[in-house]
């Protein structure tokens, strides 16, 4: 029990600043953990091409051929997508200027 009120907002503020300390060193922990990792990999990936060139000279190729088959089939879909979206727009445009000259319709919409 405490005595008074400063004896409880002391003890309170120690909590709150090692619980502050507490989820500091846990973030850094993970973050520098996950750095670790990368690093690792680097590591592990710069022995290999030093040890066997040929070999990675291959697997680099590889990768960015696979990675540039991706850049275009992403860029085709996109202006393909682009593409329907504006066809559709210019139909919709000229279906409601359609709609428009006729006077009291009773067209239904199926928005």
């Amino acid at each position: 029990m405490f005595d008074n009120v400063r004896q409880w907002r002391v003890c309170l503020w120690s909590g709150v600043c090692k619980a502050a300390w507490g989820l500091y060193r846990i973030l850094t922990c993970i973050l520098f953990g996950i750095v670790s990792v990368f690093v690792y990999i680097g590591k592990q990936i710069s022995a290999f091409c030093k040890r066997e060139f040929v070999a990675s000279l291959i697997i680099g190729t590889l990768i960015a051929l696979i990675c540039g088959g991706w850049f275009f089939t992403f860029v085709t879909e996109r202006a393909a997508r682009v593409g329907a979206e504006m066809q559709r727009d210019k139909l919709r445009y000229e279906l409601d200027s359609t709609k428009q000259l006729i006077p009291n319709s009773n067209w239904n919409d199926t928005e």
